[in-house]
């Protein structure tokens, strides 16, 4: 088993609130990977805060796909906490439909200056390609885990205590058509981040909350996953075995009768 996980509490732009939960999320995800599952740490990369910048995400998923350890059909697991957002796609994108947004994710160091370019956050489509750059190289085997949301409006209900995943982007900002097409152009096709296994916190139009220092989704993923005989769970009993509120939360999951982090 190889494993990247990401979790991002601080930002470097002061503009952006910080969380209190994605970096907890994260090294509970990587103590489970290493005590339960018996996965050796130096094949868990982990990147937190500030080392969890755009450059270093997109460098540690084309190891991935280039780490010669692994195996064809080793399971990978892809783990992500921290803020998302959305914007309008460039006019020459293709979406899937008129004015329809692309999820971005945001990285550390997103909207700062670097190398007197201004950091973008990285679209969907930039991880949907890296993500089927590796399985390309290294199998089917991918399970992708967000704890993060794009929507920045409320859903009709407001809980003070909690922080939401998602921040809006600023009124200027604007996505270039060309941005990382070095990366997306060698699949065109790639349907994004639901072209794998995916479980996410909630669907594209709710919010990822936390509440207490740890992301809701993350915490309870993680009780099921203790709590059950790991190697007769199924991906697509994961999301109604879980003990969360759908008051707080909404899950979405590409659905597969594969058993989870089976080779």
């Amino acid at each position: 088993m190889f494993a990247l996980i990401i979790g991002i509490d601080d930002y470097q732009l002061n503009d952006i609130h910080p969380l209190c939960g994605p970096v907890a999320d994260a090294r509970a995800v990587a103590t489970y990977l290493q005590d339960r599952l018996k996965a050796p740490r130096d094949h868990i990369a982990i990147l937190e805060n500030e080392s969890a910048t755009r450059a270093a995400i997109l460098q540690e998923l084309r190891r991935l796909a280039n780490d010669s350890r692994i195996q064809r059909g080793d399971p990978i697991v892809i783990f992500f906490a921290g803020h998302g957002s959305e914007a309008a796609a460039p006019p020459e994108w293709e979406t899937g439909g008129a004015n329809t947004d692309v999820q971005l994710t945001l990285p550390h160091d997103v909207y700062c200056k670097s190398g007197g370019k201004v950091v973008a956050p990285i679209p969907d489509r930039t991880l949907g390609a890296l993500i089927e750059a590796i399985a390309r190289e290294k199998g089917d085997n991918i399970l992708l885990i967000v704890d993060s949301c794009y929507s920045t409006s409320g859903k009709g209900f407001s809980d003070p205590s909690e922080l939401v995943r998602s921040v809006p982007l600023p009124s200027d900002f604007q996505l270039h058509g060309r941005l990382d097409q070095e990366i997306w152009s060698l699949f065109p096709t790639n349907n994004g981040l639901r072209s794998r296994v995916l479980l996410s916190a909630c669907g594209p139009s709710d919010q990822a909350r936390e509440f207490e220092g740890r992301g809701r989704f993350t915490a309870a993923l993680l009780d099921l996953l203790e709590s059950c005989q790991i190697d007769k769970l199924r991906y697509c009993d994961i999301v109604s075995r879980m003990d969360i509120n759908p008051k707080y939360v909404s899950m979405c999951l590409l659905m597969s009768s594969h058993f989870i982090f089976v080779c």
